[in-house]
């Protein structure tokens, strides 16, 4: 599966906007947590530095599924600790098991926190999230998927500004 696989099934946020949609649940809406590019890499990177570069995340499962779908989860339900690499990036920034639990956010997609209002980002960062939890979540270590996720951001916006774009946040991305 390559990159436009990957985040080819995100929506695509207006130019140069933080996309923030309104939660679509009876819990309140949170506020949600920013998190900008450079923020995102240096989190990413402290999270592969807590856990090492050859650890391999292991889905949490309870009878072979999470909530009934073979997933992975942000956060443990048991001890309520973060248990993938965007589950550390998001306690980083002082998110909870409880409050991705309140929307039934434990189990979704980096994409899904910012509809819910958990998350604000701009598409490139969307993007830098999205491959690390997907190259993580097929298995690579964290180490490897940081790597995967920093070289496709930095090809695709290389690629971009030889094609003569001046927002790497268009549609390029997706």
């Amino acid at each position: 599966m390559n990159y436009f696989e990957i985040v080819g099934q995100a929506t695509l946020i207006p130019d140069d906007t933080l996309h923030t949609p309104e939660v679509k649940t009876s819990q309140p809406k949170p506020t949600p947590v920013e998190i900008t590019l450079d923020e995102a890499k240096e989190l990413l990177a402290r999270a592969v530095k807590e856990k090492g570069e050859d650890y391999v995340y292991v889905p949490l499962r309870e009878g072979g599924r999470l909530h009934g779908r073979p997933q992975c989860a942000y956060f443990n339900p048991e001890d309520r600790c973060p248990s993938c690499m965007i589950g550390y990036v998001l306690s980083y920034k002082g998110v909870t098991y409880e409050r991705l639990d309140a929307t039934n956010s434990v189990v979704t997609e980096v994409q899904d926190l910012v509809e819910e209002g958990h998350l604000r980002v701009d598409n490139e960062t969307l993007a830098l999230l999205t491959v690390a939890q997907v190259e993580q979540d097929q298995g690579q270590t964290w180490g490897r998927a940081l790597e995967e996720a920093l070289a496709t951001y930095e090809e695709s916006a290389e690629a971009y500004d030889t094609e003569g774009r001046d927002d790497a946040s268009e549609d390029y991305w997706f």
